[in-house]
Order: C-alpha cells, then structure tokens, then sequence
C-alpha cells in the first residue's frame, strides 16, 4: 500500500510540474487554487498528505486543464511533449 501511495504521488508530481510549466503559474499557487493551502504541493512531495488528498489533486488537474499562459509565443518544446501537442 505504501509503495502504491508513493508511486502515486510520485506522478502527481511530474503531473504537477507540466501543468505548472503550462499554466505559467508557481506551485504554491496551483496548492492555493485547488484547496487554498500555498504548502499543498510541498506537503505531496514530502509524501505527507492522504490519498484522498492526492486523488482530489488529480481530479482537480483534470477537470481544470492547463491552458498556455505566456505572454508571448508558443508553450516550451517540453511543455507540449506533457500534453502531446
């Protein structure tokens, strides 16, 4: 069970990192957005947080896809490669 959580968690974190890449936003921000806790994603690498924490962070990427936010030309070469554009 633990070894499933940290796998888990693990994704979560590179999933975390593409959207935040895509979005042009910090973590702490993204933590702040999806349960207003600016250490949400801190605590996710830490592996100090509930499944049930995790699941509701992946549900909430998904329901909210990542949209381009730089001010100026295309999202970076390995941002797209994270979304499959």
């Amino acid at each position: 069970f633990v070894q499933k959580r940290q796998t888990m968690a693990k994704t979560l974190i590179e999933k975390i990192e593409d959207y935040c890449r895509i979005a042009g936003i910090q973590e702490n921000s993204l933590g702040v957005y999806i349960m207003g806790d600016p250490y949400l994603i801190e605590r996710v690498r830490e592996g100090r947080t509930l499944s049930t924490t995790l699941i509701r962070v992946e549900q909430w990427l998904i329901d909210n896809p990542a949209k381009n936010r730089r001010k100026r030309g295309r999202p970076a070469k390995e941002a797209k490669d994270a979304v499959g554009i």
